[in-house]
């Protein structure tokens, strides 16, 4: 889907955003926004919880 991206490409997009989160930390963003474990994460809850 155009609104979600894969887990795995989380740590890429957050470095070209300018953030760059330990392992650790990056485990728990993806527990928090992939709750369901499908590997998906929603598009506007990534934008959410960059915001904040």
């Amino acid at each position: 889907s155009p609104s979600s991206i894969t887990t795995k490409k989380l740590r890429t997009i957050m470095q070209t955003l300018g953030l760059n989160p330990m392992k650790a930390e990056l485990q728990d963003i993806i527990s928090e926004v992939d709750a369901d474990g499908s590997g998906i994460i929603d598009f506007y809850k990534f934008l959410d919880l960059i915001a904040h």
